[in-house]
């Protein structure tokens, strides 16, 4: 696909979220249905080899790199698809995060480009924890004014990710983004929100790299059979009685 084209999809993008104006977690889930339901568009054209395209810029995506176990998964994955894809050319990896340790330094090669990006980090690095906290560890009734309030401003937030997201991947080329951990333990909801919004409308392939599942030792507490000991995982389901919130919730993690 060429680059105006490219633009034009981004300019569509950007258009429809601004138009947006959800009252509820289901307004959101209206316009993901929206966005999905549509054509994808074709990065790679009929005849090109996927893998020199990925190769000219393939994006990896989590909440912060360090030295903890995502960011070493993330280094064999890179070091794998560098060896697939150096054949073809010079490979470009980019490594987006919400912050970089300088711990990263001995693990992310000096070769691959790094872009630190405000508001993606999760859990209480996440605004110092103020979403995280309010979504999963607060009551939020359904249609109350909290919960239409944290529709509002997780929209908002999503909509500012999509459109730093969308330029840094036209910007640089990218048709691959391989997300970790995003689409599977909820640390940044926005994020995963994000995320979707700019790959499904601009038709980026996504290898999405899930583990650390949020129902992995945690359950609602109606599932809790007696003598249950509580999961480390039970706040995802703190506000699972509110059905639009959970339905969106669901759809997200991980995103299929």
């Amino acid at each position: 696909m060429n680059s105006s084209n490219l633009n034009e999809l981004f300019h569509q993008l950007t258009a429809v979220l601004d138009n947006h104006h959800p009252d509820d977690w289901e307004d959101i889930a209206s316009l993901l249905n929206q966005i999905r339901n549509k054509e994808k568009p074709l990065l790679i054209s009929p005849g090109e080899n996927p893998l020199e395209v990925f190769a000219k810029g393939t994006a990896f995506l989590t909440f912060s790199y360090g030295i903890d176990g995502v960011s070493i998964e993330i280094l064999k994955y890179a070091r794998i698809l560098n060896s697939l894809f150096s054949p073809l050319g010079k490979p470009s990896f980019h490594f987006i995060g919400g912050k970089f340790y300088p711990q990263a330094d001995s693990i992310l090669s000096a070769d691959w480009h790094r872009h630190p990006m405000d508001g993606i980090d999760g859990w209480d690095k996440w605004d110092g924890g103020k979403w995280f906290n309010a979504l999963f560890k607060k009551g939020m009734r359904s249609y109350s004014e909290e919960s239409n309030l944290l529709t509002k401003e997780i929209y908002k937030q999503a909509v500012s990710i999509a459109k730093r997201l969308g330029k840094y991947f036209m910007d640089n080329q990218i048709s691959l983004a391989i997300p970790v951990n995003v689409a599977s333990n909820p640390g940044n909801i926005a994020l995963t929100l994000g995320l979707v919004f700019v790959t499904e409308a601009l038709g980026i392939y996504v290898l999405n790299s899930n583990h650390d599942f949020y129902w992995e030792d945690g359950k609602p507490p109606a599932k809790r059979e007696s003598g249950d000991e509580p999961g480390v995982r039970d706040h995802f389901f703190r506000n699972v009685n509110n059905k639009t919130f959970f339905s969106l919730f669901e759809s997200l993690f991980p995103w299929n």
